[in-house]
């Protein structure tokens, strides 16, 4: 179980595209956990027009957070990263998708201990 006072970062994804994504690895460093006690993980699917909320943390007050997911539809992948370092730098994330989807992405990429990022994925017009 982490320290209250580690980094985190919140994450949630919004599919609103026609695919399902079902998920194809998932990857967090070794100074790294799941949050609430393990439990809240990336999901095995995201349906078309659900959210899907997970996040990760450091394992004391000392580390950071780091992490990424990928998701697989018919369409292609879908890649979301994060990252929440222990040492003065500033956190940030990104998020890829196949082509003929679009995605906006949420997050202040500031120096905040408790992270926050939102990626939307949706069909291109």
């Amino acid at each position: 179980m982490s320290d209250s006072d580690a980094k985190s970062y919140e994450i949630a994804i919004v599919n609103h595209t026609r695919e399902e994504l079902t998920r194809k690895e998932v990857h967090l460093d070794l100074q790294s956990l799941w949050s609430k006690d393990g439990t809240y993980v990336p999901p095995e699917r995201i349906p078309s027009g659900n959210t899907a909320h997970f996040g990760s943390e450091g394992r004391s007050f000392v580390v950071g957070t780091q992490g990424y997911v990928i998701y697989t539809s018919s369409a292609g992948d879908f890649r979301v990263d994060w990252d929440n370092p222990f040492v003065e730098k500033k956190n940030s994330s990104s998020a890829e998708c196949p082509n003929g989807i679009q995605k906006s992405k949420e997050d202040p990429e500031g120096y905040e201990d408790n992270a926050t990022l939102k990626v939307t994925f949706y069909e291109a017009n």
